[in-house]
């Protein structure tokens, strides 16, 4: 493993060390409401596919297919 303080990315989150304290906790709730916001669309998704193979279920029962 590298030293942290050769690292070369761009992510300042990746360099805390070189942030201001305002600044990094800023850039630390972007990162939640992000994570946040990710649960929250794999739950709708989840959702809607369920609801997707239920009309998928009724469709064929519907037309007598399956």
């Amino acid at each position: 493993m590298s030293n942290p303080a050769e690292s070369t990315s761009r992510n300042p989150l990746k360099q805390p060390w070189s942030l201001k304290a305002e600044e990094f906790t800023r850039k630390s709730k972007l990162i939640s409401t992000y994570k946040a916001a990710r649960e929250e669309t794999m739950s709708v998704t989840e959702d809607i596919v369920k609801v997707e193979k239920e009309i998928d279920e009724r469709v064929k029962a519907l037309y007598g297919v399956g």
